[in-house]
Formats: C-alpha cells, sequence, structure tokens
C-alpha cells in the first residue's frame, strides 16, 4: 500500500484504474486518459474507449512523467517531505515504519523495516554452518560458536580458526601453513616464512655456486 499523499490537487495525473500517481505514464491516443506502468500490461484494451490492444493505443507520455516526478508529496509514516520521484525511488525503500517482510524466503515474519531488521538477528532461517563441526549457527553468533568449537584452534599469528586436528602444521616451525609465521635463516639470519624458506635457502647455494666460479677465473 502507497503511503504518501500528493500536496495539493493533481488527480488529473491520476491513473485511471488505481488512482496513483505514477512515474511511468502511458496515455491512450483515443480518449487521452493516463494509466500508470503497473496497470496497463494486465489490461486488453482501454477501460474508457475499449480501444485494443494496449500495446498500439498507449505511447509513453514524456511531458506528463516530468510534471508528476516533481509533485511535492509527503510520508504518511514519518516527517518526511519532498517530491514523488525522489519518494519513489529513495524514501519508500528506506522509510523505517513502512512494512516490509524477512529477506529469508522461508520465514513469514512482517513489520516495520524496523521491526524486520531487529528480528533478522534472530531469525531462525538466517543461519550459517560451521565450516569445521557442521554445526548450523546464526548468523549473528558465528563468531562466538567459534570461540568455543571443540573442532578449531584460533591461531595467534594470523588471528585465523584452524582445524584443530592439524594445527601443529599450520604452526610448525619448518613446514607451517601460517601466512604470517616467520622463521629465521640460519645462514644470513633473515626471517622468512617457512614456505619461502626452502627458495631462500637455495639462493645461498647459488650465490656460493658463483663465487667458486669467480675464483676460478
Amino acid at each position: 500500500m502507497t503511503h504518501y499523499e500528493a500536496d495539493g490537487d493533481h488527480c488529473d495525473y491520476e491513473c485511471l484504474v488505481c488512482s496513483e500517481l505514477s512515474l511511468n505514464v502511458s496515455t491512450c491516443n483515443s480518449c487521452m486518459i493516463l494509466l500508470c506502468g503497473v496497470c496497463l500490461p494486465s489490461l486488453s484494451c482501454c477501460p474508457q474507449c475499449k480501444a485494443a490492444p494496449v500495446s498500439s493505443v498507449f505511447v509513453r507520455n514524456a511531458f506528463v512523467e516530468k510534471h508528476v516526478k516533481k509533485i511535492p508529496v509527503h510520508c504518511t509514516l514519518c516527517p518526511w517531505v519532498g517530491d514523488l520521484s525522489d519518494f519513489r525511488q529513495v524514501h519508500s525503500k528506506q522509510c523505517d515504519n513502512a512494512r516490509t517482510r524477512c529477506t529469508m524466503k522461508k520465514c513469514q515474519f512482517e513489520g516495520t523495516r524496523r521491526d524486520v531488521l531487529l528480528h533478522s538477528s534472530t531469525c531462525q532461517y538466517n543461519m550459517e554452518r560451521c565450516e569445521f563441526c557442521d554445526s548450523l549457527v546464526h548468523q549473528s553468533s558465528v563468531q562466538e560458536h567459534m570461540s568455543h568449537c571443540t573442532e578449531c584452534i584460533l591461531c595467534e599469528i594470523c588471528k585465523e580458526y584452524q582445524l584443530s586436528e592439524s594445527f601443529h602444521l599450520h604452526t610448525h616451525k619448518f613446514v607451517g601453513w601460517c601466512k604470517l609465521s616467520e622463521v629465521e635463516c640460519y645462514k644470513c639470519q633473515t626471517k622468512c616464512n617457512p614456505k619461502d624458506l626452502e627458495s631462500h635457502l637455495h639462493t645461498h647455494q647459488t650465490n656460493l655456486k658463483e663465487m667458486i666460479l669467480l675464483m676460478q677465473t
């Protein structure tokens, strides 16, 4: 249901079928009545002069649309005021007091946009599956669940949760998977990730070979 009222008399620009002002206006070439873009597709002929088919009889009326966009209106659910274009395109989708329903497909909860926002934090259908223990957890409680889940451990280095049974490999001194862990090269004391240690040590071997070659020339 439309929750706005036009300031002033603008009945000449209302749709003949639903009596609403519309940003998408079409005019009958035969009798010049106006219809909105919502009602027009459902008709087989003009509701007044019976001209048909509507796809040929009705044409978009850019002049009327331009005027209708600027008609001053006010929201009947809150103190908002502005023009019809702003109401339809912006405010109608943001008004906290407008009625809507939960965005979860299976949920039937309806209420004001503010009520639905509060409801979403406890909606039984707003669930996620824990990647470690496979339990269903509400989206708002994922972090709390992870902190108590027995199947994962928080790495203090990278601050990411890891599978408990393989955590020792994640933090292993030489084969560690942690992307932020570091080990010190025993030759040059350079710090690098365990995964990069092998390639780093290879550079020392390469440099040694180059020095030997230089000494032989």
